[in-house]
C-alpha cells in the first residue's frame, strides 16, 4: 500500500512538498516507510 499526501507551502509561488509513505505486510505485522520527501 502506498500513500502519496502532498503538502502546497509559498507565498508567491506554490512550491509543491510530495511525502510518499510505503506500507507493507510482512510476517503478520504492519511496516510502514516514509521515503525522503520530493521538493517541486
Amino acid at each position: 500500500m502506498c500513500d502519496l499526501p502532498i503538502d502546497v507551502k509559498g507565498n508567491g509561488q506554490p512550491k509543491f512538498i510530495v511525502r510518499p509513505l510505503v506500507a507493507e505486510w510482512h510476517q503478520r505485522q504492519w511496516h510502514n516507510r516514509e521515503l525522503e520527501p520530493l521538493i517541486i
